[in-house]
């Protein structure tokens, strides 16, 4: 694991410290939004949740267990893309993953 270091930010473009706040918090959510991203592929739409059925769709949230990677927590679904081939693996989602917290506006 790498230490932390000290961040310097600048943004010419603010004005009021308002305007210098906000630039911090995109800026910080960007980089969160990057340190942790993961991206599954699975079979079918959707699953199933007691008696229905519930599709993967975009600004969601998906509970992750992958115990390789070391991860088990809910976590934002940013991207899905539908795919079916006609052999093979037949019907898959990929599933674009970010962190809870991640996006601030």
């Amino acid at each position: 694991m790498r230490p932390f270091r000290p961040m310097f930010l600048h943004d010419e473009e603010s004005k009021t410290q308002l305007q210098l706040q906000n630039y911090v918090k995109r800026e910080m959510s960007l980089l969160v939004r990057k340190a942790l991203t993961a991206r599954y592929t699975g079979e079918g739409h959707g699953q199933g949740v007691g008696d229905g059925f519930v599709a993967w769709a975009p600004d969601t949230i998906v509970d992750v267990f992958d115990e390789p990677a070391g991860l088990d927590e809910p976590m934002y679904v940013m991207g899905v893309r539908f795919s079916k081939a006609r052999v093979g693996r037949g019907t898959t989602t990929s599933l674009d993953l970010i962190r809870l917290g991640a996006i601030a506006f």
